[in-house]
């Protein structure tokens, strides 16, 4: 009988715990969607990067929920605190944006175009960017580590192309990794945020050693004035997904 009574117990210990954990992840769940939904009313970049979170994080699984509800709290907290230097357009188009190469499907990094450091030569692959106002003279790529909170939101780098305005499509060439020597008609917002890991240049190839993090690139489109001192202005946007590595 005393046996049988302990192992009652223990069943219903596991039970509780069970359910604590799914009312747990129901709770992280629905504070994700939250954090998003504020994010988006204050500044939409930050709600679309949340959504993106949102999107690849096991948030059930509880893997990832602690860290996931943190880094997305600091996301809101940070990323709400500054517009990042851009000046909204009152209506934000939606860039249509595609590989230009075939080697890239936007589901694995393909072969060789990780970092120096684990034996790649990496570099940007070339995209085509369509629907882009007319009133924008330059467009902005910022290249994104999803799964590591450092190297996101541009920290691999975020490198402008200039073009004229009234153009509605352009194909933007491939831009090598680590140097700071750009191409024709380039120029550097930022480099690289950890040339302590690998060289350091304008871009750093995906570099997480194959452990499967998810690579992705934001596309705006932006008027950029003459004057310094004016802030840019945020005409499209879009986010593509560049594949695992």
């Amino acid at each position: 009988m005393h046996a049988t009574k302990i192992g009652s117990m223990h069943i219903i210990d596991g039970a509780r715990q069970l359910l604590y954990n799914k009312i747990q992840a129901v709770a992280h769940y629905a504070l994700l969607h939250e954090l998003k939904q504020r994010a988006y009313s204050a500044q939409p970049d930050v709600g679309s990067s949340i959504q993106n979170k949102l999107e690849h994080s096991e948030v059930f699984g509880m893997k990832k929920t602690i860290p996931a509800i943190l880094s997305l709290f600091l996301l809101f907290m940070f990323g709400c605190a500054t517009t990042g230097g851009y000046e909204q357009a009152s209506s934000v188009a939606q860039l249509q944006v595609s590989f230009a190469e075939s080697g890239w499907n936007g589901k694995t990094i393909p072969n060789g175009q990780q970092c120096k450091r684990f034996g790649g030569k990496g570099s940007t692959p070339r995209l085509i960017v369509k629907n882009i106002p007319a009133e924008a003279n330059a467009i902005i790529m910022e290249y994104s580590d999803r799964d590591y909170m450092p190297m996101d939101n541009g920290g691999h780098g975020k490198i402008g192309y200039k073009i004229k305005q009234g153009t509605s499509e352009a194909t933007i060439p491939s831009v090598p990794g680590h140097t700071f020597s750009l191409p024709e008609g380039f120029f550097l917002v930022s480099a690289h945020s950890n040339p302590s890991w690998d060289t350091a240049g304008a871009y750093m190839p995906p570099c997480s050693g194959g452990k499967g993090n998810s690579y992705y690139v934001t596309i705006r489109a932006v008027y950029q004035p003459a004057s310094k001192d004016q802030k840019q202005k945020l005409l499209g946007m879009a986010k593509l997904n560049l594949g695992s590595y």
